[in-house]
Order: structure tokens, then C-alpha cells, then sequence
């Protein structure tokens, strides 16, 4: 053998040796990585506030030490279209985050993208018996394993809800039941004949605080419980008796505030701060606006949202609900997160870093039940809990579309229900092309 080929052979053993040697060492490198639960994680979430929720999950990582070194990446979004935007485009670039929240009250476009939790991890049998029912209908699912057999699964996680309040004014109210509207009216009438205050911040739109929800309460109390269903006479009805409450002879004034709000940028809870209007509504998280207002502490109570009788009732309920993105390089520690939101240590700790929500849980819903919602207030959770009510879910179509315009449609009170059974079907053709992918050179305007 000459020398030339010699070199060429050592060379060759020696490449060899190199090749061999980094297939090795990206081998174990890839089924460390593989196998490891250090690394980045990526969670967006709404509302909630970052650092607390960043405390909630130092929690699963102490009861979960193979977490220890995961940076879990978490996202707050605070204003829900444009965490909806940003959750499409994320999608469209590859970059959606690993788990991330939708809510129950918006059609579920992003279902194809999520990914369902084995039901040996969280059994929805299990499921069924520690959540109230309006939780199981809007969560679980079906999927077939053969011709004959079905199996269910768990597609999402509740740490949460939320349902509207009335607060008012104590001082007018004293002593009085508000649990309906016929209790509420007469509270009216002795208002009335007193003062010449307005009872109630509702009437039109544009100046009233989260409206897009309060029509929607109206909508459930007529039985209608979707988008869908928001037409003929329930749908008047329900607009009616909300843009005319206590009009003409019985006028609840409340519209005659509507320009001097809307021109100072102001709306209701300004005036219920102020004194000029007796009555708000909204969920328990509206006390923070209404502290930021002024008004005083001492004389803020609050109720369940009344309804029409004393039997049980609809009740809309507010929530957003954790899923897994199905395209997520860390399945096994999004089923572990998903295991520790769905446990009680997990939802007992979510709950006290976040104390304006509902559990989800029904064992805890008695524990909180007389604890003080914020420090120095008298509110208790007890205020906005009523068993005999029924929580129900409103699918709106598409949430982002139904919150921004249904206001103005209230502001138009001598066409409300024409403009709104507009605006219903061109928010049902949009939805359906999203969902569906047809008709889609028809116009939905």
C-alpha cells in the first residue's frame, strides 16, 4: 500500500470516527430533549393577572419537580379581540403557544387546533361528578374508536366563572329584596317618590358599562340561549323590555344622562359614582372600576342578577377555558398542567390568587361562600350565588363581532329589534363560513 493511500485511509477512519462520534452525541442530546421536562413552555391566557399567574404555576412546578427548571413563557392579554387576533395570527406563523384559553361564550373555531386530553389522564365521568352540569355540556366530547363504539374525552379546562351582579346604592335600598324584577320595581317606585334620582344605569348602549353581556342576560331570561335562537318575539321582547324599561309613564330617565356621558367619554358607572344612578351591573370584577370611581364602600351591595320569577332560571356565566394546541412539541407537559388546573390543590390556588371569580369545582363553591371578595367592602361571594339558578352558556357566533356592535343597535330604541335581526344574520354568515368553509363569494352584509 503506497503512502497517498495510507493518508486516505487514516483520513477516512478518522471521519469516520467523527461522524459516528456527533451522531452519537446528537442522538443523546435529541433523547434528552425528548424525554426532559426542562425547557421553554409557552401559555397565553386573559385577564388574569401575569405575575399571579406566574405564582400559580411555581405551585404545580413544587408539587412536580421534574418541572423545576421549565420556563414557563406566559402571555396576559387584557381586552379579548385583540387577544383573539393575535391567537389567529400566531396560528398562521407557527408560533401559536403550547396551551391557551378560549371562551365559552364564543363558537369554537380553534377546536381543529386543539387536542384532546386522554380520558385515562382526567376521566369525564370523574369530570361530571366535581362540576356543575353547564360544564360537562360545553366540554366534553365524543369521538368514535370503531363503527359500534364511542369514546368520551375532556377537550378543555375551567379554573373559573363568572355571573352578573346588580351593585347598588345600600342607602336606597336598605332592607329591600332585589332577587327579581318585581322586587326591583318596587324598590322603584319607593325611589321615586322620594327623589328624583334614576334607579338603574341601563336603556341604550353606548354609555353603559359591558352592555354586550347584560343584553345577553335578557336574551336567556325569554329562554333564548344562542345567536341562533335570537329572533321573532322572544328576541323583541327581550330588546324591549331592556331599551324600555320603565318608559313613558314610568320613565327611568337614565336617557337623560346618554349625551352628557357619551360627549365627556363617561359612562354609567360615572354616574353611579357620582350618585345620580342607584343600580349597575356587571360581573364581580366591575368592583375595581368602581373603586377607581369612588364610590363609597360603605354603602355597595350587591345581588344575583334578578330575573322574572323566583323559581329556577338561566343565569349567563362568563369563563374562559384552557386547551392544548394539538401542534405542541410538549404534549406530556401540557397533560401534566392539565391534570394539576383540574385538581383540587391546583383550582384552591388559581382561586386565591384571583378572588373575583366562582370555583369551578362544586366542593369549593360552600368553603367560599362567606369569604369577602375584597378587603374592605361588604361583599361576600354568597351575594352573586343562588343555587336554584341555572348556568347556562350564550354562544354569540363570534364573541369579538357580537361585544363591539351590539351596543349602538340598543342606541337606536325605535328600530332596535330590525337592526339587530340584521345584524344577527350577518354575524351567523360569518361564523358559518369560518366554521364550515362554504358559500364563501356570498355576502354576509
Amino acid at each position: 500500500m503506497n503512502k497517498n493511500k495510507i493518508i486516505f485511509l487514516i483520513i477516512g477512519i478518522i471521519l469516520v470516527i467523527f461522524f459516528v462520534s456527533m451522531f452519537l452525541l446528537l442522538s443523546k442530546t435529541w433523547e434528552t430533549k425528548k424525554t426532559s421536562s426542562t425547557g421553554d413552555f409557552t401559555l397565553w391566557v386573559l385577564q388574569d393577572d401575569k405575575n399571579a399567574f406566574g405564582n400559580f404555576l411555581n405551585e404545580f412546578k413544587k408539587q412536580n419537580s421534574n418541572y423545576k427548571n421549565t420556563t414557563f413563557n406566559i402571555v396576559s392579554f387584557k381586552n379579548y379581540e385583540e387577544y383573539y387576533h393575535a391567537l389567529v395570527g400566531a396560528f398562521l406563523r407557527w408560533a401559536a403557544p403550547d396551551i391557551f384559553v378560549v371562551n365559552n361564550n364564543d363558537s369554537s373555531f380553534f377546536e381543529k387546533q386543539i387536542s384532546g386530553i386522554d380520558p385515562s389522564v382526567i376521566s369525564p365521568d370523574d369530570f361530571r361528578k366535581n362540576y356543575d352540569l353547564v360544564f360537562s355540556n360545553d366540554l366534553i366530547r365524543k369521538t368514535k374508536v370503531d363503527e359500534k363504539n364511542e369514546v368520551e374525552f375532556l377537550l378543555w379546562i375551567p379554573l373559573w366563572y363568572e355571573n352578573l351582579w346588580i351593585f347598588y346604592n345600600f342607602r336606597e335600598t336598605k332592607g329591600k329584596k332585589l332577587s327579581t324584577w318585581a322586587y326591583v320595581n318596587e324598590v322603584v317606585r319607593d325611589i321615586r317618590e322620594s327623589s328624583w334620582k334614576i334607579w338603574i344605569g341601563i336603556w341604550n348602549g353606548s354609555s353603559v358599562y359591558g352592555v354586550w353581556d347584560i343584553i345577553t342576560q335578557f336574551f336567556l331570561i325569554d329562554g333564548i340561549k344562542n345567536l341562533q335562537e335570537a329572533t321573532g318575539n322572544n328576541m323583541k321582547s327581550s330588546i324591549s323590555n331592556y331599551v324600555r324599561f320603565w318608559d313613558e309613564n314610568q320613565d327611568n330617565k337614565y336617557d337623560s344622562l346618554f349625551s352628557e356621558l357619551i360627549s365627556q367619554n363617561k359612562n354609567n358607572l360615572d354616574a353611579f359614582s357620582r350618585g345620580d344612578v342607584q343600580m349597575v351591573i356587571w360581573y364581580p370584577r366591575l368592583l375595581e372600576e368602581i373603586s377607581k370611581k369612588g364610590f363609597n364602600k360603605n354603602f355597595l351591595r350587591a345581588e344575583v342578577f334578578p330575573m322574572n320569577n323566583q323559581n329556577a332560571w338561566n343565569l349567563l356565566i362568563n369563563y374562559n377555558y384552557f386547551v392544548i394546541n394539538k401542534d405542541t412539541s410538549s404534549y406530556q407537559t401540557a397533560q401534566d398542567l392539565m391534570v394539576y388546573f383540574s385538581s383540587k390543590e391546583g383550582q384552591k390556588k388559581y382561586l386565591e390568587l384571583f378572588n373575583y371569580y366562582m370555583p369551578s369545582q362544586l366542593w369549593l363553591v360552600n368553603d367560599r361562600l362567606e369569604e369577602n371578595i375584597k378587603d374592605g367592602y361588604s361583599l361576600k361571594y354568597k351575594d352573586f350565588y343562588n343555587s336554584n339558578l341555572e348556568l347556562t352558556t350564550f354562544n354569540k357566533g363570534i364573541k369579538t363581532i357580537y361585544d363591539s356592535e351590539v351596543s349602538s343597535l340598543l342606541d337606536a330604541k325605535l328600530n332596535s329589534t330590525e337592526l339587530f335581526e340584521i345584524f344577527r344574520k350577518k354575524v351567523l354568515c360569518i361564523s358559518d363560513k369560518t366554521l364550515s368553509s362554504e358559500n364563501l363569494e356570498k355576502s354576509c352584509n
